[in-house]
């Protein structure tokens, strides 16, 4: 449910409301899925939590082979650095 100008209809405290914000998240979902792009999320390890169609398009690897793993398109020459950068921007 989106209010006057597309902005998700809140409730009576300014907040989103429960169902704009599932619509909200099914139309980010879509749109992910829908991407031409690789879209690939990390969890704070930096183990693979996300792997959309784009990415197999473009590496290759399918979900179910990469998810849980690291990265594979990071070569193992890379990987401490990968890890690095993970640490880094979680910290920040």
């Amino acid at each position: 449910m989106t209010a006057p100008g597309g902005r998700p209809a809140s409730s009576a405290s300014g907040a989103p409301s429960a169902r704009a914000l599932g619509e909200a998240e099914q139309t980010l979902r879509m749109l992910v899925e829908q991407a031409p792009l690789a879209v690939i999320a990390f969890d704070l390890d930096g183990r693979v939590s996300y792997w959309n169609p784009g990415a197999e398009r473009l590496f290759g690897w399918s979900s179910d082979e990469v998810l849980g793993g690291g990265p594979p398109h990071v070569p193992p020459e890379s990987q401490s650095e990968f890890e690095s950068n993970v640490r880094s921007t979680v910290a920040n």
